[in-house]
């Protein structure tokens, strides 16, 4: 049997692109990701690769962000689309859940809320013994942007009510990461 294609749902790419970015996308922002493949004046299909969906991403930072070193920048992207994933029917849910379970429990289902973008997320997370509030966490696949993802973990410790929320890269291996996020 084949391996499942890894893919992004619709709503993420709605969440980044429509709701979180439109109004920052300049013409040749949008001409660059329609010649990447995303047309924003089409409807859009029920899922993406990853691999295209994460060139996006990158284009996003680089256009979205000009001047602004592109590790920072993929930061801010992955922080806008937590925003504006949480203005889609499905983000909303996943964010009103957020807000009730604190930063701690949200954590601790992170690969459940990946889980409602992609089809292919997986985390794990352990604490850091004699470190309250800190805690390391393995990302499977970051697919060349693991700034992107430590701007959706700050960004959800935040709308869980986190406060002094910090997420570092301790390590990368291959498109794995492992990050280490504490707050106060």
């Amino acid at each position: 049997m084949a391996e499942e294609q890894k893919v992004v749902f619709a709503h993420t790419v709605e969440g980044l692109f429509v709701q979180a970015l439109a109004d920052r996308l300049t013409p040749v922002a949008k001409e660059r990701l329609k010649a990447a493949g995303l047309d924003l004046g089409r409807a859009f299909a029920p899922a993406y690769p990853e691999e295209q969906f994460h060139r996006w991403v990158r284009i996003a930072a680089e256009e979205v962000f000009p001047g602004v070193p592109l590790d920072k920048a993929l930061e801010q992207v992955g922080e806008s689309l937590v925003t504006g994933y949480e203005k889609t029917l499905m983000g909303k849910a996943v964010m009103a859940t957020v807000r009730i379970l604190g930063p701690k429990r949200t954590l601790e289902r992170t690969t459940h809320n990946f889980r409602s973008a992609t089809n292919y997320l997986e985390t794990k997370l352990k604490p850091v013994e004699g470190s309250p509030n800190t805690y390391e966490m393995v990302i499977n696949e970051t697919s060349g942007v693991p700034r992107y993802f430590a701007g959706i973990m700050s960004q959800a410790l935040r709308v869980a009510g986190a406060k002094g929320g910090r997420v570092d890269i301790v390590h990368e291996d291959g498109g794995a990461c492992t990050y280490r996020i504490q707050w106060t």
